[in-house]
């Protein structure tokens, strides 16, 4: 049992890594896409989600695991259709806000959804809510209000960004709730996950982008090749980091649990404030530092919580081993 517990954790250290790396890197080829004035965010992750979806039918196709049968309508739309629209709406929100707001202060104000998980999990039974727990999860979103305030008064702050975001991080905590249930209590793997998910999600983005975007028009004018020509090398790796994202984050879900792979992304966040600050050279205030480092130590405090038997989760995270297999 020592074994297989320690396989688990191997697993979940991996896959969090793993989606860690590939998703912050996601973030800066997104933003490169839209800094090139292809401002079109609906299209840009429909894009992405139907490069997820054809990879997770190459990986089951090369690993010889072909996914289930499609089920019945009658048990496909109510049980994966919350899913589609909670991803669709994720991808097209939170993309959305970073065009109107700076990379670094979009990583800052992400350290509120460990708060918003814990809500769902706890509502879905996911999650038993003591007092250490919530008081780290109250740290993260303390540190994040915090700096949210800063931010109102400085140049880049949008509200429409902003309402944009916070619409992003209650979707985004839905979507990676039913995720790991639907890897719980139905027993898709993290492949099957990707692409029953993805497809419909990569439909619906791609008709809204074709419809209130005004891609339509734009792709019949110019042509497909015509339109995508000056961003379709940033746009191939994004749609390729996509993929990675989707398939890693199901993986860590499935590995650890839906709100440790929330919390584990605020370490993630601080790499890519880093990155913007040193590289891209957007400014960043010391207030705004100081509030997403009492987000960090919610992260501390939230570590420590959840390696005491009072913090474990009700649902124990599942589909550990049809991931790792997956």
């Amino acid at each position: 049992m020592a074994g297989v517990g320690a396989r688990s954790a191997a697993v979940g250290l991996a896959s969090t890594l793993s989606w860690m790396l590939v998703s912050s890197a996601l973030i800066i080829a997104n933003k490169r896409v839209y800094s090139k004035g292809f401002a079109y965010p609906m299209f840009v992750t429909g894009v992405g989600q139907l490069a997820s979806a054809l990879g997770g039918l190459l990986l089951g196709w090369l690993s010889g695991k072909r996914s289930r049968s499609l089920p019945p309508l009658g048990w496909l739309v109510p049980t994966l259709g919350p899913m589609w629209g909670f991803t669709f709406l994720t991808m097209w929100l939170g993309n959305a806000a970073y065009l109107h707001l700076s990379v670094a202060f979009i990583q800052i104000f992400k350290a509120m959804t460990p708060a918003v998980t814990l809500v769902l999990a706890v509502i879905a039974g996911q999650e038993r809510l003591t007092l250490p727990l919530l008081a780290s999860v109250t740290l993260i979103a303390l540190g994040t209000g915090g700096a949210t305030f800063v931010e109102t008064g400085a140049p880049s702050w949008s509200a429409l960004g902003a309402l944009f975001f916070v619409g992003s991080s209650f979707t985004e905590a839905a979507r990676v709730v039913g995720s790991q249930r639907l890897m719980s209590a139905h027993h898709f793997t993290s492949v099957e996950t990707l692409v029953y998910v993805s497809l419909p999600a990569a439909a619906l983005l791609i008709g809204g982008s074709l419809v209130s975007e005004g891609t339509g028009p734009l792709l019949l004018l110019r042509g497909v090749a015509g339109a995508l020509a000056p961003i379709q090398g940033e746009l191939a790796y994004a749609a390729a980091l996509s993929f990675l994202v989707n398939l890693t984050s199901f993986w860590a879900i499935g590995s650890t649990g839906s709100l440790t792979f929330k919390v584990a992304g605020c370490l993630k966040n601080l790499a890519v404030i880093w990155y913007s600050v040193a590289v891209s050279r957007e400014h960043v205030s010391g207030a705004q530092l100081g509030g997403y480092l009492v987000s960090v130590a919610g992260f501390m405090l939230y570590t420590l919580a959840k390696s005491q038997p009072s913090g474990r989760a009700v649902a124990p995270a599942a589909g550990a081993e049809k991931a790792k297999a997956a």
